[in-house]
């Protein structure tokens, strides 16, 4: 059974090094990434208990656009670790995808990413996520500035 796990944009911090920002955005707020500037928001989630970790966890970023149908440049650097294990490790691994952006101006996108299952240890009970927008790529063909509202961590979860 597939699960999801919301946290939302409130929930995430911006570092101290390329920081996006945080804005007002409708009702509520958003992390604002600028175009043509690589701009960071980090946050950890607990891996919940019932998830089947001998399947792909996903990421699955929510996320808004005023440009219109043009693709954005997103990476997503983790690391999966255990009790007793080191939290100032580098990154297991950097995902790099370009998502298009919704044919509405600011409508909603889920963008996903895939943690496969050989990243993944039975153990693993936390990931540590810092999510880029890298507006200075050539293929990141926005032109505009980007919005995250919050992302999910999927998972399966164990049937009983």
């Amino acid at each position: 059974m597939t699960k999801y796990v919301w946290l939302p944009a409130q929930s995430m911090r911006a570092p101290g090094l390329k920081p996006a920002n945080y804005c007002d955005h409708g009702i509520s707020g958003a992390w604002e990434f600028a175009d043509g500037q690589e701009e960071i928001v980090v946050f950890n989630m607990k891996i919940p208990d019932l998830a089947d970790l001998s399947q792909s966890l996903f990421i699955c970023v929510g996320w808004s656009s005023p440009a219109m149908s043009l693709n954005c440049d997103w990476e997503i650097a983790y690391l999966l670790t255990q009790i007793n294990e080191i939290t100032t490790a580098a990154a297991q691994q950097t995902l790099q995808a370009f998502k298009i952006s919704s044919a509405v101006a600011n409508g909603l996108v889920i963008s996903t990413f895939e943690i496969v299952t050989a990243q993944i240890n039975d153990n693993d009970i936390c990931v540590h996520i810092q999510i880029m927008r890298d507006g200075n790529d050539v293929g990141d063909t926005l032109g505009d500035v980007a919005h995250i509202h919050g992302v999910a961590l999927q998972y399966t979860a164990y049937r009983f």
